[in-house]
């Protein structure tokens, strides 16, 4: 952030001069008038604040976070882990299903049979 101090004699000539250097972003942080010694006429200081300057023909550039390589990998490597354990609970799962499908009809046949 840039701040300066602008100085003038109308609050309209300053504004002037902020609006060159800083551009429309150009944000007013304070205002204060002083007396000249020895006469009658006010200085008015205005301080102003930009994030940047604006420059002509700039254009705003979004970029994308970057991940370290050894981040990169152990997040797959955890993601992989992950995958595994749902994987071997899903077959469990299944296979806990085909056995209780099996017993059933056991039973079945085991009380035609009696």
């Amino acid at each position: 952030m840039e701040v300066k101090t602008f100085e003038g004699f109308s609050t309209r000539e300053i504004m002037k001069k902020i609006k060159k250097e800083f551009g429309k972003n150009a944000v007013i942080l304070s205002t204060q008038e002083k007396e000249i010694e020895d006469s009658n006429t006010k200085l008015i200081q205005v301080r102003a604040a930009v994030g940047q300057p604006e420059r002509k023909g700039a254009s705003t550039q979004i970029t994308s976070p970057t991940f370290e390589d050894s981040d990169y990998q152990e997040q797959l490597k955890t993601i992989s882990r992950r995958l595994d354990l749902l994987y071997d609970y899903t077959a469990s799962h299944k296979k806990i299903e085909t056995l209780e499908n099996h017993l059933q009809e056991l039973k079945i046949i085991m009380l035609q049979n009696m």
